[in-house]
C-alpha cells in the first residue's frame, strides 16, 4: 500500500509538472506574435493598462509605427515576401531596442515600442525618445534584398508620453 501511494504521488507530481509546462507554453503562445516572436496586441493592451493603473509608474513613451507602402509589397510580391519583410523588421527593432524597451507587433505592419525609464527631466526624456526614434528610422530606411526583391522600409512614427499627453489606454494609442 505504501509503495502504491508513493507511486501515485510521483505520478501526480509528474502530471502537475507537465501541466505547468503546458500552461506556460500556452501563455507564451497567447502573448506572442506567431510570425515575429514579438509580444502581440493583446499583451500590449494588458501591459499598457497595468502600467497606467500602477501608482508608482513613472513616465513612459509609446512609439507607434506603421510601415509606409507595406500593402504594395504584399500585392506585388505576395504575402510570403511580406512576411519575410515583417520578420526582418522585427529583428531590426530588437537589435536597436536593447534597454528599457518593449516591442510589440499590434497588427499587420503596425508595431509599438514602449520606452520607459526616460530620464529624470522632461528634456532628458525628449532626448532619449528622439534618439531612439532616429535610431529606428535610420535602421529601417536601409535597403535589403528578400528573395531577389529590393525592399526599402520606411516607417511613419507617432510618439506620445504617458502623463503629458494622456492617461488612458485609448487616448494614448490615439495620441500616438
Amino acid at each position: 500500500e505504501q509503495h502504491i501511494n508513493e507511486y501515485l504521488e510521483q505520478a501526480i507530481q509528474e502530471k502537475i509538472s507537465d501541466l505547468k509546462l503546458a500552461n506556460k507554453a500556452l501563455e507564451e503562445i497567447s502573448n506572442k506574435d506567431g510570425l515575429t516572436g514579438l509580444y502581440n496586441r493583446r499583451y500590449f493592451l494588458n501591459n499598457l493598462d497595468e502600467l497606467i493603473n500602477d501608482a508608482s509608474c513613472s513616465k513612459f513613451a509609446l512609439l507607434y509605427m506603421d510601415m509606409d507602402r507595406f500593402k504594395a509589397i504584399n500585392d506585388t510580391h505576395g504575402h510570403e515576401v511580406g512576411d519575410q519583410v515583417l520578420y526582418s523588421l522585427s529583428k531590426r527593432f530588437t537589435n536597436h531596442c536593447k534597454e528599457n524597451c518593449t516591442i510589440y507587433r499590434v497588427g499587420g505592419d503596425e508595431f509599438v515600442i514602449l520606452l520607459d525609464n526616460l530620464g529624470s527631466t522632461k528634456d532628458e526624456a525628449r532626448r532619449n525618445i528622439k534618439y531612439l526614434a532616429t535610431k529606428i528610422k535610420n535602421a529601417l530606411n536601409s535597403i535589403e534584398y528578400i528573395e531577389g526583391h529590393i525592399n526599402i522600409s520606411t516607417p511613419s512614427i507617432g510618439i506620445t508620453l504617458f502623463n503629458d499627453d494622456s492617461v488612458s489606454v485609448k487616448d494614448l494609442i490615439k495620441q500616438a
